[in-house]
């Protein structure tokens, strides 16, 4: 039997992890960071922008093939007052 992590729980997670970055992060980083799949983090990104939490951003990535292109990167801050 797996334990359920609390809503609450993985927005702290969020937070924390965003700490390290004032840049914002790929949701594949986001997932690196969580330790969860792309899928799951794309999942808590968009619960998280629900409520409000979420800025996206842009940033100038090379792709595979050397094109220059503009990735989505999120910030995730908690509203002051919310909870």
């Amino acid at each position: 039997m797996t334990a359920t992590i609390r809503h609450e729980d993985w927005l702290a997670a969020l937070l924390a992890a965003q700490a390290k970055n004032d840049g914002g992060l790929t949701s594949q980083e986001w997932a690196e960071r969580m330790k969860c799949s792309h899928k799951t983090a794309l999942e808590r990104i968009r619960k998280a922008n629900a409520k409000g939490w979420v800025t996206v951003g842009r940033r100038s990535i090379i792709t595979l093939d050397g094109r220059q292109a503009y990735a989505p990167v999120y910030t995730i801050k908690q509203p002051r007052g919310s909870k």
